[in-house]
Order: structure tokens, then sequence, then C-alpha cells
């Protein structure tokens, strides 16, 4: 909000070196009302109004079906999420095979205990992804 009044100013005074103060004049003098009328209307907040009947307006304009297919679908198993649980479990048992495997040979090189770490790392996110509770969402 400074800067525009210190360009008034910086402005003043340079129609004061060159002769043409009163040409300047009102043509800054509407610019600083135009720079302030411009700030004030970004800073105001807009007013918000939400119809109280909102939240059932829209609740109503979804159709029933669609709620009762949506509970359906989460409820009841469906053959996409029991085989990825299936393969996410196959995939467990392959990983601490691999980290057995490799565990003797971590103390050696570098390169084993790399692999063996980003095998660890995957089978902790594999095994949190299969502990995650199922089931119906509350959101």
């Amino acid at each position: 909000m400074s800067e525009p009044v210190r360009a008034f100013e910086d402005g003043r005074q340079r129609g004061e070196r060159t002769g043409s103060r009163e040409s300047t004049r009102p043509a800054e003098e509407a610019e600083d009302v135009l720079d302030l009328r411009i700030v004030q209307a970004l800073e105001r907040a807009p007013e918000v109004r939400i119809p109280e009947d909102f939240a059932a307006r829209v609740a109503a304009s979804v159709p029933a079906r669609t709620v009762q297919l949506r509970h359906a679908r989460l409820a009841g198993p469906a053959p996409a999420r029991r085989a990825a649980y299936l393969a996410a479990v196959v995939c467990l048992v392959v990983l601490a095979a691999g980290m057995l495997a490799l565990a003797p040979h971590s103390g050696q090189r570098m390169f084993y205990l790399v692999l063996e770490s980003l095998l660890a790392a995957q089978f902790c996110l594999l095994a949190a992804w299969v502990a995650r509770p199922r089931g119906v969402s509350t959101n």
C-alpha cells in the first residue's frame, strides 16, 4: 500500500524536475486512486452464502439405487479384490524366501546388502497393505 504513495511522490518529484508539474499531477492522482481501489477490492473478503437446505437438496438429488449399489459393491468381496489379496500373499512368501536366500551373502558384498534392504522394504510395504482392514469405508 505504501508503493503507490511512493510512486506518487517520485512522480511528483520527477515532474518538478522537468517543469511539467501541473500536467502530470492529475494523472498521477487518478492512478493513485485507482491503485487504492484495486487494493481495497482485493483485500475485501467475499461474502459466502450457503442455503440451509443445500445438503438436503444434494442428498435428495442422488438416486437411492446408486447408493445401494455402492454399498453392495463395498460390502461383498469382489473377485478382483480377492485375487489381489492372494497375489500379495504369494509375493510376501517369495520376498521372504529371497531375503533368506540373500542373508548369507549380505555380509560379503555391498550389492547383496542393498538388494536385501530393498526386498525388506518391499516386504514391509506389502505386509502393511495386506494387514490393512477390509470392509465398508466410512468416507
